[in-house]
């Protein structure tokens, strides 16, 4: 995927924000055509985990909107049932990536405690969970 195509994801997850879609709203919906999934229901399947679930300031959102699109992409489904290991890889790496880029995966470490700042603050959170989802969707799929 060029930047270009990559900076249109990101743009559509920002725009999102800023209409009101949590974090995990914003990163799994703006990528989940990417995986063969439905924004709609995307959107109502990840509502939950915004502000690092439910409001509780644990996993920050834009890592659990990530998950769940990379999820998509690895699991073999409910026939097969014998890809969790394969997934678990993957969203390791993936965990370790954000961990490593931002020094934590939890909200509460995150974002500042003056709710001015969160907009922007969460802003990067989105760019970069936007950017890791659609890089490993197409390690996962071999592109």
């Amino acid at each position: 995927m060029s930047p270009e195509q990559k900076q249109q994801f990101v743009d559509q997850a920002l725009e999102m924000h800023a209409r009101g879609f949590n974090c995990a709203q914003c990163v799994a919906v703006s990528t989940c055509g990417q995986v063969g999934l439905d924004q709609d229901a995307v959107f109502r399947l990840v509502e939950g985990f915004g502000g690092g679930m439910g409001g509780f300031t644990q996993v920050c959102g834009a890592l659990s909107g990530a998950v769940a699109v990379v999820s998509q992409a690895s699991s073999n489904g409910m026939e097969a049932c014998n890809s969790k290991k394969q997934t678990y890889a993957w969203v390791k790496l993936l965990v370790e990536d954000f961990r490593q880029r931002f020094g934590s995966t939890s909200c509460e470490d995150l974002r500042p405690d003056e709710p001015e700042l969160r907009m922007p603050t969460c802003n990067g959170y989105i760019v970069a969970g936007v950017e890791m989802a659609l890089d490993m969707i197409e390690q996962v799929q071999g592109r």
